[in-house]
Order: structure tokens, then sequence, then C-alpha cells
């Protein structure tokens, strides 16, 4: 009734009415909004923009403040419980806060219908996330949205996405030390079970649809399970992940006649070769990597490495950014294997090409970890032949293979070069600037040589003697110093980034936290730890705190790299680093800041000793 007076009285006087509340569509057509929230009927019903031009105040809470209010203002999710108790317990430089920001997440503040729902992640989907997920071209995502399990994984990834764009936002501030104060977003329990929903209803019409060997129906089946096998690696657990991976991949087996019959089957493929790229990070050093003893994983895994025409198939579809991110997975896994190879057959004195030496690793991390492998993975570990030399001639493949990407770029995509001019190897000094450092068009080109320098540092520092590939002067003086240039051509392009683009196109992909883990493990030098925490940090928490898609969350990545910097002044080189969790441990608790986490940590002193060994994560 209201409604209607208010609409009475505005015709008679002929004006006009402005409020100052409202919706801004309806305030700027001059429009009386019902201010329902977070879309209004009339902008539901013509299809526009609704906003509400509210400003949010940051605001901060220490853990007293945050135990007053209790779940009436701000409920913690039943995983933050924990959190919240261990909070409590801990000295005041270390409370718990939370801290408000503008947030581009769409809450689900008021019920909806499940119609109104699905658009407002179909919406999210088709403006933001199909934009930042690698792989699958435009008109493929067009063409096969029709089937209903891919409609629903769509949903699922979209709600997902959404859970990680909450305002709310968890800290860790320690007075003292900088270096260990860390951020970490509170995951949206509305969108995180309205995505655990979409995914149900997605495995429910794949366990009932019975798929043939017809190309098309293939094409949607396995791109609908490689998008639900992203969502695992986003929002689950990893157990889940891999078995998600394993059943893409069993699928990808079963039916790999009819994707070579189809260009919808070459799209679908490459999604599906993506993300077992991306799988290869969570596997253990010790377990056979790509390219060895085929005959094993032809009888136990159905990979992409045993199928071998599709595989080629993937192999030439790549684009440029799928190659890159090929190489640079493959790096870290090889330079992974000879790390821990390495420590352990100094460790046991036994020789580097031993032939026992993948079990006796393997053995070395199952007591570390607290865990018992399966007599499975016992024997592909004793499998495996690529030890000592055989890991440097992979590692120079993956360096001519950057060549081959070089390659195919444009001269505006190129990566910088380091210069020709000698510099000491001892040399500590700040990074300095280069004229004529280029610009990139564009934040992926910018990653992609990101990925391209990491790769070169990784594959110098592991040539030279043996006794002395980790060390950061283990070369001669002219490698040495231009693995030091190509570190600082890393810094000097993170300079450059725009951290929130970054938070928001790299949750899919290798984010720029474990980039700068990767080269932390590889490259020791205390200007380096000096600009990555002091420098880059504070301008990547700024940026954005919440977008949390990679492997390892971000405050884990902070707290590891402040540790390697500790250990490193006290003169020892942690080369290798694993979280020693259980496979099944959610991904709400790896956010949860207060969760106390072990790390499996390897690398060397400068008297010369190897270590392994089990630590606490400060």
């Amino acid at each position: 009734m209201a409604a209607a007076r208010a609409f009475a009285v505005r015709s008679r006087s002929g004006k006009i009415r402005r409020g100052h509340t409202g919706c801004k569509a309806c305030r700027r057509r001059g429009k009386l909004c019902d201010e329902t929230k977070p879309v209004c009927r009339a902008c539901h019903r013509l299809s526009l923009a609704c906003e509400y031009g509210l400003d949010i105040s940051f605001r901060q809470y220490d853990a007293g403040q945050v135990q007053a209010l209790g779940p009436r203002k701000t409920p913690t999710p039943r995983s933050m419980d924990r959190t919240m108790s261990q909070t409590k317990r801990t000295p005041s430089s270390y409370g718990l806060s939370f801290v408000r920001t503008r947030s581009t997440a769409i809450p689900l503040m008021a019920p909806l219908s499940e119609e109104d729902t699905g658009g407002i992640y179909f919406k999210h989907f088709d403006s933001h996330v199909r934009h930042v997920l690698p792989g699958p071209s435009k008109g493929f995502l067009d063409f096969i949205l029709s089937s209903a399990p891919f409609r629903h994984a769509v949903l699922c990834l979209s709600a997902s996405n959404l859970a990680m764009l909450d305002v709310r936002i968890q800290s860790r501030q320690i007075s003292e030390d900088y270096r260990r104060s860390v951020f970490s977003p509170i995951v949206n329990r509305e969108h995180h079970d309205q995505a655990r929903k979409y995914h149900d209803l997605a495995v429910t019409y794949c366990d009932t649809r019975k798929t043939g060997n017809d190309p098309a129906d293939c094409a949607v089946a396995l791109a609908t399970k490689v998008l639900l096998a992203i969502y695992h690696h986003a929002s689950t657990d990893h157990r889940r992940f891999r078995l998600a991976v394993e059943d893409a991949h069993q699928f990808a087996h079963q039916h790999r006649t009819a994707f070579l019959q189809s260009p919808d089957g070459h799209e679908a493929l490459q999604m599906w070769h993506r993300l077992s790229i991306s799988h290869r990070t969570s596997r253990r050093p010790t377990l056979l990597i790509e390219g060895e003893s085929d005959e094993y994983f032809q009888a136990k895994f159905a990979s992409p490495n045993t199928i071998e025409h599709l595989y080629l198939t993937c192999i030439l579809g790549m684009s440029s950014d799928d190659l890159i991110y090929d190489i640079l997975i493959k790096t870290i896994e090889l330079r992974k294997r000879a790390v821990v190879f390495r420590t352990v057959a100094r460790i046991h004195n036994v020789s580097d090409q031993s032939q026992d030496l993948g079990r006796l690793a393997h053995e070395h991390l199952d007591t570390l970890l607290d865990r018992r492998s399966t007599a499975e993975e016992y024997e592909e570990a004793q499998t495996g032949f690529v030890r000592g030399p055989h890991l440097i001639g992979l590692l120079q493949t993956q360096q001519d293979r950057l060549s081959v990407w070089k390659s195919r770029l444009d001269v505006a995509q190129l990566p910088p070069e380091p210069c020709d001019c000698q510099s000491s190897p001892h040399d500590d000094s700040s990074v300095t600037s280069c004229t004529d450092f280029p610009t990139f068009s564009s934040h992926r080109d910018a990653m992609n040589a990101l990925y391209y320098l990491l790769c070169r540092v990784m594959i110098a520092t592991l040539q030279g003697d043996e006794p002395q590939q980790d060390s950061p002067t283990p070369l001669c003086h002219s490698d040495v110093g231009r693995a030091q240039r190509m570190v600082q051509l890393m810094l000097l392009i993170l300079d450059t980034l725009n951290f929130s683009t970054s938070h928001t196109s790299d949750v899919y992909t290798f984010s720029v936290g474990e980039a700068l883990l990767q080269l932390t493990l590889a490259w020791h030098s205390i200007s380096t730890f000096q600009q990555i925490l002091d420098v880059t940090w504070p301008r990547l928490e700024a940026g954005g705190r919440g977008f949390e898609h990679s492997h390892c969350p971000t405050h884990l990545v902070k707290r590891i790299i402040a540790l390697l910097a500790e250990q490193w002044s006290q003169g020892r080189a942690i080369t290798y680093v694993s979280l020693a969790v259980e496979e099944n441990i959610p991904k709400l608790h790896l956010l949860a800041i207060g969760l106390p986490v072990d790390l499996v940590v390897c690398g060397y002193c400068m008297d010369g000793t190897y270590f392994m060994k089990r630590m606490p994560l400060p």
C-alpha cells in the first residue's frame, strides 16, 4: 500500500522522486526501488545490473572482540571453530582478526528461487570464470552448455569461485615480525554449500546417463569430469581431486577413439591434458614421472602418458600458454626428484645411481610423513630408473622446449633475457633495474615470462658438479652470474604486475605465490628474500586477499618462504618442502591460519652435510 501511495503522489506531482536509498539502476531511472537484495524485482525483470551504493568500511577486530560478537553478525563456519579456540590460547600478538573488504562477490543475502540462484551463477561464469579457465574455447563451452551434466558442473565451479570472493578475511598480526603476519580468506559457506549441491547433481546426471561412443557425448562427459575435478582441487581435498583425475583418465582411455573423431573431442582432450599437468605437482618425487616405465603405467594407471596417440594429439594441439605451463610443471617435477634423491643418497651414503634409491627415498618419506604406503606404491618407486645424470638430461630437454616455446611468440610477448655483463656470484646487493626491460601488453604474457625465467633458474641451479648443485654459488662464475641476473629479471617482472588482476586471473593456473616459493627453494640469497618478503609481498596482500584456488594457500606459502629465509640466515638451505598433512584434509582447514601444520623439508648446511626432517611451520 505504501508503495502504491508513493507512486500515486509522484504521478500527481509530475516530479521524479530520487531517494537516497534503492539500487543504482532504479535511482538512475527515477524509479522507486523495492530494495530487495541482492537483486530488486525491477532489475530482475529488466535484466539490469542491480548494485547498491554501500560504502563498506575497513574494520579490524582482535580475538576478544570477535569472541564477544559471536555468531550473530559474522557466523564462523564449523571448520573454523578449532581455529578460533586455538587462537584464544595464543599470546595477544598472535591474535586472529577479521577484516572487511569490498568484494566482487554476490552474497546470497536473501532466499532466491532455484532459477534465480542458477542465473546468478551462470552470469558469474559467463562474465568471469570462463575467461580465466585454461583450455576450452568460447565456442566449445557454448556448444556443450546445452548438456545438463555440464550445466551443473558449470554452476558448481561458479559457486566454488564465488565462495572464495567473500568479504571476510582472517589475519594473524605479529607486531614484532611482519614477515609472519598473514591473511587468509574465510570461505563463504552459502556458495560453498551450493557448489557441493551442484556437484552432486552433476555426478548423478553422469552416473544415470549412459555415454556411448558418440563423439559429442564423449566430449561433453569428459569436459564435465574435468570441471568437477577442478572444483575438488579448489574447494574440497586432495584425495577427492586425485580420484576425480583418475576417473577422467579412465574415461579418456575408454573412449579414446571417439575423441579423435571430432573437433569437440580435441577440445575436451586439451582440457583433460591441462588437468593432468596440474595433478603432477601433487605426486611424490619418488613415484614414476612422465615417460618412465610405460609398461608399468599401462598396467596400473590410465594417464596421458600411456595413451600415446592421445598424448601426442594433446602435445601438438597445445597453445603457447599451455606449453609453457607444461614445461614449468615438468621442470618442477624433475627438480624435486633430483633434490630428494641427492639428499637421501648423501644421508644413507649410497650412490645417486643406485637401483634401490627410489624405494629408499620412498621409505624415508613414509617415515617422516607418518604414513604407510601400499605395496603398489613401493613397486612403482622401485620401478623408476630416472636418477642422477638421467635427471639432468631430462632437464636439458625442458631447456630445449623453452626455445620451442619462444619461437611461437610474437616479439611483444618475448620474455627478457639476462645480459652478458659479468657480476660476482657472491653479490648480494639489492635488485637492480634494466633500462631495456620490456613491458607486457597482458597479464598472461607477464606470467608466462615469469614461468620461463623460473624454469631457467631451476635448470641452472641443478647443473654442474654433484656436491654443489643446490648451492647459491654452485657453478662457475659466468653461470652463477647468469642465474642471478635471471632472478633479478623475475623480481623486475613482479614489480610490473597488477596483483589485483593476478588474484582473480591466476586462480586456475600457477599463482604468483607458488612461483615465488619455487624460486626461493631453487635460489637462496638475503637480497632475494628481502625483496620478496619486504617489498613484493606487502603489495601482493594489498592487491587482494581471498582468491585461493592455488595448490597451496597463500598464507602457507608466505610462512614457508619466511622459514626458508630464517634457515638461510642460520647457514641452512632448504631445497624441498612438502606439507605433512593427511590427503583428505579439507581445503577449508588449510585456509585456517590457526591450524598447526608440519613440513617435511630437505636441504644442506654450509659444512656440506645434508638433512631431511620433519618440522613445525611457525
